[in-house]
């Protein structure tokens, strides 16, 4: 393998911390855990550094046999830097303070207006949006539900070493691609062997959704349920599987004839995908920037800041009608790029929560250290009278 080399990625630089960790994707981590600004982790079959300086971004193959050109072009279009965050940010500064509370929000989250533009070769500490293989974007994402970000990433680290091909060595581990498709549905004569080998993984119940989607993007027969009878053509699959891309069917949704409706129709007809996940899906992988995937954060910001144009009609619950309005609110106020804006202000509120969730147990915590605990004998008096106290 040829010496490894630093080669500059962009010269308009942005958050890898937020972009890499914001929850797009679960395949990066830092190389040292105390530096946010050097990354290693899989894109393709390469093993990618990544390190972010004042003045731009540089990378090079820690592992892997790719050809430099080909790996260049492919994280060009891994972070879409096609798409000028810079003019983004500008065109969405300008707004007028009075267009929405919610612009204004954006504003007061990035701190870039008319009066304090960000100059073109400023760090950014925001985000890019990552355009993902689809199959990839998919799989990941099933395992997401009533999940948390760290237990995300190492499920699909375990789906990776099990099934996943080997490329090399990097940073004192081994790295592998993310399975195909083949390889996930080889013991597709044994019916339910991918679940179980998941579930062993700790996967629960996602393991059955991963199953059951891939088997149908390979035009597999499948249960259509649980408890449904086996061998029954999976309903929905037309609108996925294409001809002209055997491995990786869901490549066909990105085609620009694709509305964001009939891209959430043909991905909810796949098990364990609902509407946000649909959504995250298009965002994410789909070259569908206006969507707005909308969960407990973004519906929270949205009470906040959309009052006067949503009617929450005191629901606790985000129902169809709410959430195609809040996207509706999206889109007028920021354009074709809406759900690029929307990434910015997830990862600000989620980053608000956590912070939050660590102040309320640091406070617990130091009350807990206030009152020492019982002495061994008074434990055992107070366990006494609990007993006597039962009839």
């Amino acid at each position: 393998m040829a010496p490894r080399r630093w080669k500059t990625l962009t010269d308009l630089p942005f958050s890898l911390r937020r972009t890499l960790q914001g929850g797009q994707v679960f395949r990066w981590v830092p190389v040292e855990k105390s530096d946010t600004t050097h990354f290693i982790g899989v894109v393709g079959d390469s093993v990618i550094e990544l390190r972010q300086h004042t003045d731009r971004i540089e990378w090079q193959v820690a592992a892997g046999n790719a050809a430099a050109k080909a790996v260049e072009a492919q994280l060009h279009d891994y972070f879409q830097l096609a798409v000028s965050m810079h003019k983004l940010e500008a065109a969405w500064g300008e707004l007028p303070d009075d267009t929405s509370p919610l612009v204004a929000q954006w504003k007061s989250v990035t701190g870039i207006s008319a009066e304090s533009p960000r100059k073109r070769n400023s760090a950014s500490n925001h985000l890019r949006v990552i355009r993902q293989d689809p199959y990839e974007c998919l799989v990941t994402f099933l395992c997401t539900q009533n999940n948390n970000a760290a237990r995300i990433a190492l499920m699909v680290d375990k789906l990776c070493k099990q099934y996943g091909t080997a490329i090399g060595e990097a940073r004192g581990r081994t790295w592998f691609t993310f399975p195909s498709l083949k390889q996930l549905i080889k013991d597709g004569d044994d019916e339910g062997a991918l679940e179980r080998s998941l579930r062993d993984l700790g996967f629960g119940y996602r393991a059955s959704y991963v199953e059951k989607s891939v088997a149908m993007l390979a035009g597999a027969t499948v249960a259509p349920g649980r408890g449904g009878k086996a061998g029954k053509k999976a309903a929905g699959s037309r609108y996925i599987v294409d001809s002209t891309h055997p491995e990786f069917p869901l490549m066909a949704l990105r085609d620009a004839s694709h509305s964001h409706l009939s891209v959430v129709e043909a991905l909810t007809a796949l098990p364990g995908v609902g509407r946000k996940v649909a959504d995250c899906i298009a965002l994410f992988s789909l070259d569908k920037p206006d969507v707005v995937p909308v969960d407990v954060h973004i519906l929270r910001l949205s009470r906040a800041t959309l009052s006067d144009r949503v009617d929450f009609a005191g629901t606790k619950t985000l129902t169809p009608t709410i959430h195609n309005a809040i996207q509706e609110c999206f889109k007028s106020d920021f354009g074709p790029y809406a759900g690029w804006a929307h990434s910015i202000m997830f990862h600000s509120e989620m980053t608000a929560e956590d912070t939050s969730v660590r102040k309320r147990k640091r406070s617990a915590s130091k009350d807990s250290d206030a009152q020492p605990p019982a002495k061994k004998d008074e434990r055992k008096e107070k366990k006494t009278r609990s007993v006597k106290r039962k009839p």
